[in-house]
């Protein structure tokens, strides 16, 4: 259903029309409060110089940066275990003390074992930790410790796999080990557990963004407000909780994305002409006359809204989408026939040569029974073969071309080309496909109609 641009988006929910432009200009620097959320990183506790920079590698410059730095996944919560109540292969967190600790070589290079005896009011046991021997001098204090692993045996032996490790002691105990544990994007000299220990440290800054979302589409969805749907997809209590924080903010960022889309559409509307080609001819009553077979329901449908888009002065830009023998061809042959017809040029561009070949022979035929000739121009033609058709399509004498990417090589120009069909769409990109329409001539734009 077309909407019209400019209009304001109305929800399903009801409540006033949420304009386009007061949106983007909420959220033009992110919806955030610029005194707090603005703030280099280097600001926050523990973000030296060298810190800074590896963040900044990753596109983490402010604080909002991080806030908006939101983890791909979440470890799901072990169970806080004793050292008495361990069961063989089962995950754990363990709460122990640190009664002693030595580093072992291996005899695989480079692998070093920190072995550690640690204790509870349960009992005493072996926990592992592999080239972790930067902590021996910490341990070696007697620190009571989170550890999370499993319990292996191997022999005679049995000791604690540690996969994780926290020293407990200030606001950020149990971050690392207990719960659902975020796991975020990071690299190889800024590690997982830099991350999360900044984004606790910062996430009191939460508070200062501006939702962008008016509060009835956030009652009607049952959504959280912005600074509490980032704090809990960070820190959820459960999955559950992280799940709805996830859903929140991929709605809100959709919603940005489509109302941008939407204004630039606007933009183009207002800045972008193209000729109307009134209703259609003989020559397009002619094409489907002729056809050995019946149109489909949606065929007729699909050419009554292009016939629609063709009237108006505003370029139409259409996807049409179907299967491999679904009859897209036909309806790509109607709009070029409606473009000559019109007294203007058309054009289809295809991503192969072998493409291109296949639709020049099945548009050639039904249209050369109408007196209407269809031109091929690919990469594979001699230089005075392609010179010969380019001036041919810029006298205007060629009504009909079909080429691949060298429609839109320098050279190529329109006399007056009002209608442009570009196949297998996603295969072009969006420069590539907009060039096609900058190569129409008579200061217009051409009709354009995408297939997939």
């Amino acid at each position: 259903m077309r909407r019209p641009v400019g209009s304001g988006l109305r929800y399903p929910l009801g409540g006033a029309p949420l304009e386009a432009d007061a949106v983007l200009a909420l959220t033009s620097k992110g919806g955030l409060a610029p005194s707090r959320l603005d703030r280099a990183l280097t600001s926050v506790p523990g973000v030296g110089r060298v810190t800074a920079a590896r963040l900044d590698a990753i596109g983490l410059h402010s604080v909002s940066d991080l806030l908006l730095h939101v983890p791909f996944r979440h470890e799901p919560p072990s169970r806080l275990s004793s050292i008495g109540a361990l069961r063989l292969g089962e995950e754990a967190t363990l709460r122990v003390r640190v009664r002693s600790c030595s580093v072992r070589d291996t005899r695989r290079r480079g692998l070093r074992v920190l072995e550690c005896l640690v204790s509870d009011d349960t009992g005493t046991m072996l926990a592992v930790m592999y080239n972790q021997d930067y902590l021996k001098p910490a341990f070696d204090r007697g620190p009571e410790i989170l550890l999370k692993g499993t319990l292996n045996r191997r022999g005679p032996v049995t000791s604690f796999a540690v996969k994780r490790h926290e020293i407990l002691g200030g606001d950020e105990e149990g971050l690392h080990t207990i719960g659902l544990v975020p796991v975020y994007p990071a690299t190889g000299d800024l590690s997982v557990r830099t991350i999360r220990t900044l984004l606790k440290r910062v996430s009191c800054e939460a508070v200062h963004f501006v939702d962008p979302l008016p509060a009835y589409l956030l009652a009607g969805r049952g959504y959280l407000r912005k600074p509490e749907a980032l704090l809990a997809y960070h820190f959820p209590e459960s999955m559950r909780s992280a799940h709805r924080a996830r859903e929140r903010l991929a709605f809100e960022e959709l919603l940005l994305l489509q109302i941008a889309l939407l204004q630039r559409r606007r933009r183009l509307e207002e800045t972008r002409t193209a000729p109307p080609l009134g209703t259609p001819g003989r020559l397009a009553k002619k094409l489907l006359a002729d056809l050995p077979y019946r149109l489909t329901g949606a065929q007729q449908r699909v050419i009554r809204e292009i016939d629609d888009d063709l009237a108006r002065t505003v370029p139409m830009r259409r996807l049409l989408q179907g299967d491999v023998g679904s009859g897209k061809t036909i309806v790509a042959a109607y709009s070029l026939v409606r473009a000559v017809e019109s007294g203007g040029q058309a054009a289809v561009m295809a991503p192969t040569e072998v493409l291109a070949d296949q639709h020049a022979e099945r548009l050639t035929p039904p249209l050369a029974a109408m007196g209407v000739s269809v031109e091929l121009l690919k990469g594979t033609l001699t230089a005075a073969g392609r010179r010969s058709v380019t001036d041919r399509i810029a006298s205007g004498e060629t009504r009909i071309v079909v080429g691949t990417h060298a429609l839109i090589q320098e050279g190529v120009t329109f006399s007056d080309l009002r209608v442009a069909v570009v196949d297998e769409q996603h295969r072009f990109g969006v420069r590539q496909r907009d060039a096609l329409s900058r190569a129409a001539g008579q200061g217009s734009w051409p009709h354009v109609l995408h297939m997939t």
